[in-house]
């Protein structure tokens, strides 16, 4: 689960320990550690957590082959409002890597494994923001989209 260090990546971690799955929260920050080791105390279940950085084609791929998930669920996401025209294009840039390629990247590197298994699931999480428009959400809106089949 990327994403998994808050909001609904870590309920959705929560959940997938509660029904047996062995969980395994990847968050972006080792700080984000102790609240999902905390939360999954709370809940009575355990969780494993990893440190990902999902625009790291190396980390994501260490992380992918050393655990071979049987599912994985793509939440990992980033907003910066403001208005387009005053938005570094690096801005623009990080967007696209976390929300459109980290979660295929993430894909390419989990399917093969499902495959040899014959089994296994992806769910990609997106935004309704991807139906709707703000003023300020440029960025956002573009990455958020329903994701591409």
């Amino acid at each position: 689960m990327t994403g998994g260090g808050s909001g609904l990546g870590l309920a959705i971690t929560l959940e997938a320990a509660r029904l047996g799955f062995t969980a395994v929260a990847a968050v972006h920050r080792d700080d984000q550690a102790d609240t999902v080791l905390s939360a999954a105390r709370d809940a009575g279940v355990g969780v494993e957590v990893e440190t990902l950085d999902v625009t790291d084609d190396e980390a994501a791929r260490h992380v992918i082959d050393r655990r071979e998930p049987w599912g994985l669920v793509n939440n990992a996401g980033v907003m910066w409002p403001g208005l387009l025209a005053e938005q570094p294009l690096e801005d623009g840039r990080h967007h696209l890597d976390v929300m459109l390629l980290a979660p295929i990247r993430l894909v390419q590197l989990a399917l093969p494994a499902m495959r040899r298994r014959g089994e296994g699931r992806i769910v990609n999480v997106s935004s309704i923001a991807g139906d709707a428009n703000g003023p300020i959400l440029g960025w956002y809106e573009t990455t958020s989209g329903r994701f591409p089949h």
